[in-house]
């Protein structure tokens, strides 16, 4: 049966012997639990290189969203629709929500991609990071551009 133990009696913790295969299954537990540890808990390379390339796609989507609303309201002296085939078929598919879990699916992929590349070699994510800002930062500011030149006031 089960038995209560008498909390005023000192606890004895005994070491327990452990065999070579028990020390080996315990080391590699403690190895893969370090691994997790640096994956999901550690900082990440290239943290503010990844930030810059997330927020320029977020001023991406926001752009691409004002365009395509401000079209289809009127306000344009013109129509304007997105320029990428690919996002196009979304936004004809599934309108703007498309669009957005487009964008955000492939930002998401660029991101991922970019850590593991950082994994084996740092200035070749590095590099792809910020040329990807850079080239969605120039999309952000033609939309802008667009916007500005054939508004209607």
């Amino acid at each position: 049966g089960l038995t209560v133990p008498d909390h005023n009696e000192p606890e004895t913790n005994l070491p327990i012997p452990a065999s070579d295969e028990t020390s080996a299954v315990v080391d590699s537990f403690d190895d893969s639990s370090q691994a997790k540890k640096s994956i999901f808990r550690g900082a990440l390379p290239l943290e503010s290189e990844t930030a810059r390339f997330i927020l320029v796609s977020c001023l991406d989507i926001f752009m691409t969203y004002m365009v395509i609303r401000y079209s289809h309201e009127g306000r344009t002296t013109q129509h304007i629709g997105e320029g990428n085939p690919i996002p196009a078929y979304f936004i004809r598919m599934w309108g703007i929500p498309g669009m957005v879990a487009f964008k955000i699916a492939t930002v998401t992929f660029v991101t991922v991609l970019a850590q593991v590349i950082a994994r084996m070699n740092l200035s070749k994510a590095k590099f792809m990071l910020n040329f990807g800002t850079i080239l969605v930062a120039l999309v952000v500011l033609y939309s802008l551009w667009l916007l500005l030149g054939v508004w209607i006031w």
